[in-house]
């Protein structure tokens, strides 16, 4: 099993994104961890979601934005 079927919990996941941007390492990261997620992952844009972070935003499975969410 992978690590993430290991403690994996019933029931989706909603991230609430608000970042200019980052280390590029650790967007890998979470892409990496979000796409390999057997549940159902909502990311929600607030405020700026920039850069390194628009990595993980696209890997969700669904992508909302708040009305003046800028993605850059």
């Amino acid at each position: 099993k992978s690590f993430m079927e290991v403690d994996q919990t019933p029931g989706d996941i909603t991230i609430i994104m608000y970042s200019p941007g980052g280390d590029v390492d650790l967007a890998i990261s979470m892409y990496d961890m979000i796409k390999s997620s057997s549940n159902h992952v909502s990311v929600i844009g607030a405020g700026l979601v920039g850069s390194a972070a628009i990595l993980p935003f696209v890997a969700a499975d669904v992508r909302l934005m708040q009305p003046n969410c800028k993605l850059f």
